[in-house]
């Protein structure tokens, strides 16, 4: 199969335009040799609008139809954890595609290692060297600062996938003006998607890099 064939099949594709996003990033760009893809919904009281049949049923559909995505795109992957049943309240599927045989080996090694960095995860997941050694460090932007800066920058955060650091943000921001570039050119109809800002993941994406920090 070829590139094209590739993006063509994610840009159609009506699964999650956030991982479909990642999934761009991973296919045009060599740094970027692994991409994460899951899903947590709560079922406890917190949850208010969504009752455990009805978590069960997303996380597993989602679960399934992004492995039905990545089969058809040939592209090798590893299941950490698959949705069987609750835990903790928590409904919610874990995996890594990654582009070939070696970087499946890398990633599953990761897996279970637990001494992996998150500055090892995010290079793997191709996040600039400058932001992927402050993640998780007083470098980082800190939680208020991180949201100062979507809410400024809300044309571009969307395609970023991490958070920024302090000392390099401006090199960062660059660096993900070229990322957006790719995907207008490539993925129009998933740009338009990303453009819109809208739909049941906007949210869960949002939280997930906020919670990571």
């Amino acid at each position: 199969m070829t590139q094209e064939e590739r993006l063509r099949i994610i840009d159609r594709s009506d699964y999650d335009p956030y991982a479909r996003m990642a999934l761009v990033y991973m296919l045009l760009d060599t740094n970027k040799r692994a991409t994460h893809v899951g899903l947590t919904i709560g079922t406890g009281p917190s949850a208010r609008d969504s009752g455990t049949e009805a978590a069960r049923e997303m996380v597993v559909g989602s679960f399934n139809a992004v492995r039905s995505l990545l089969d058809r795109l040939k592209l090798p992957y590893s299941i950490h954890a698959a949705p069987t049943e609750p835990a903790n309240g928590l409904w919610s599927f874990s995996l890594h595609c990654v582009r070939n045989d070696e970087d499946l080996t890398r990633i599953t090694e990761m897996e279970i290692d637990d001494e992996a960095t998150h500055q090892e995860y995010g290079l793997m997941y191709g996040y600039p060297r400058t932001a992927a050694e402050a993640f998780s460090t007083p470098d980082a932007l800190n939680r208020e600062e991180y949201l100062e800066w979507r809410r400024n920058n809300q044309d571009l955060s969307t395609f970023a996938g991490f958070r920024p650091s302090r000392a390099h943000l401006q090199e960062e921001m660059e660096f993900i003006r070229r990322r957006r570039a790719l995907i207008r050119q490539k993925c129009p109809r998933l740009y338009a998607q990303l453009q819109g800002g809208t739909g049941p993941w906007l949210r869960y994406y949002a939280l997930r890099l906020l919670g990571a920090a």
